[in-house]
């Protein structure tokens, strides 16, 4: 044996820079994989199955939601519903067919011929499959289904023609909303705005765990009068007689996919806000319950010892109030556990009768027993600007609520030319 000289440093330098490079690959690597993931759904611990790996690039499959509403119905704050008439479209890519296939049953056009669905969860064409999802109205208390069609269809996007099987149906439904119970604009009715939800959301079928995102203007056959109405819209003919319906601008922060954790079904929520109309309540209701109620004030006209006319005059705004108002109006109010600012004006106004119908009982009470007549005057007269101060006060709070209301009036004007604009998606 014999050992050559000055070999070994060298060798143990080479030994070292190897794991060094080693150790380099392994820290790039991972900071690789790490930018990838953070660009999916933000991070390690938000990765969804969903996002499968192919050779080149993380794949997330998703299915894209659009949502039109085309008619507005009653609102019932009683039960807690309301009606609506909307399409829904749901765009994804392809889970049998292989995109060749489906490029050669398009040919040159963008949109295929109607595919024929089996049953909820199949569609075929020119023997080709496809896994169609099951779509469903969560909040639905009843609905009818009209016309459902799946298509495939040429979705150019980012420099690449893409294909992409569509679904799309037309629903008349009745929806359960739930949170009107708790909801405390109904306290200031007639000044009152709610949102109103129509959820949708996909139970059953090969698309578990697959991902809610909003519609593309590219997802579109028509692209429509916006790329910032690509997910849905409110059309013009959507009114109602007690409502203003709100038509967003633009679709950014209107939808929210429900993703999060334990959630498996890819779901999504359409809000309507609705502002309710209050000309009608406002000159017709509580002005003209203002107005009989301050004809107590006449009362006081009349020296405190006329108690047999201020009597008959109080009585008579008070059976007439009762009969014309309370028995006629209240018919027409929604009936509801709580009380509404038009039921508690109409609970003041019977107290403010009833105070002065005492006070003048009192009045004539204390002259027949002997009390001093300037007394009884300057009783009197503080009662009456008392009562005039208290309706004063009434009917500014009353224009302060209606201000605020009309200030919060939502944008039902439209934003783009044509008749269309977006509905409003959380």
């Amino acid at each position: 044996t014999f050992r050559v000289a000055g070999v070994a440093g060298p060798v143990r330098a080479w030994r070292r820079a190897r794991r060094c490079e080693e150790w380099a690959l392994v820290v790039c690597g991972a900071a690789f994989a790490h930018s990838i993931i953070g660009r999916n759904q933000g991070g390690w611990e938000n990765m969804r199955p969903c996002a499968t790996t192919t050779k080149n690039a993380l794949v997330v499959r998703e299915l894209r939601w659009k949502v039109v509403l085309w008619a507005f119905g009653f609102l019932d704050v009683v039960n807690n519903v309301f009606k609506a008439k909307f399409r829904v479209t749901v765009f994804w890519t392809p889970t049998r067919s292989n995109e060749r296939s489906l490029r050669d049953l398009l040919g040159g056009g963008r949109v295929s011929k109607r595919w024929v669905v089996q049953g909820r969860d199949t569609a075929s064409l020119d023997g080709l499959e496809e896994d169609v999802p099951k779509v469903g109205i969560l909040n639905a208390v009843s609905f009818e289904a009209e016309g459902a069609e799946v298509h495939a269809l040429r979705a150019p996007g980012d420099g690449v023609d893409r294909v992409l099987m569509r679904w799309t149906c037309m629903y008349v439904a009745e929806l359960s909303q739930p949170q009107l119970v708790n909801d405390d604009a109904l306290s200031r009715f007639p000044y009152d705005a709610h949102d109103l939800y129509i959820d949708m959301g996909v139970r059953a079928g090969p698309f578990t765990d697959w991902v809610s995102a909003l519609a593309r203007p590219e997802d579109n056959e028509n692209l429509g009068p916006s790329d910032d109405l690509a997910a849905g819209y409110v059309s013009d003919t959507v009114h109602s007689a007690d409502f203003d319906i709100e038509r967003p601008r633009d679709s950014a922060g209107w939808l929210t996919a429900h993703n999060e954790s334990g959630n498996r079904w890819p779901t999504v929520r359409a809000r309507v806000h609705v502002w309710r109309k209050h000309a009608y309540y406002d000159w017709n209701i509580l002005s003209q319950n203002l107005l009989i109620t301050s004809l107590v004030l006449t009362a006081f006209a009349l020296p405190y010892d006329k108690f047999g006319e201020r009597a008959s005059i109080i009585l008579g705004v008070l059976f007439g109030f009762l009969v014309a108002m309370r028995t006629v109006v209240d018919g027409q109010l929604p009936k509801l556990e709580r009380s509404t600012l038009a039921q508690r004006e109409f609970h003041a106004s019977t107290f403010f009768i009833e105070v002065a119908l005492v006070e003048s009982a009192g009045v004539h009470i204390a002259e027949r027993r002997g009390a001093e007549p300037h007394t009884l005057a300057r009783w009197d007269s503080g009662c009456g600007v008392l009562l005039t101060l208290w309706l004063f006060v009434r009917a500014v709070h009353l224009l302060i609520v209606r201000h605020q209301h009309v200030r919060a009036r939502p944008n039902t004007l439209r934003v783009v030319p044509g008749n269309r604009s977006l509905v409003q998606l959380v």
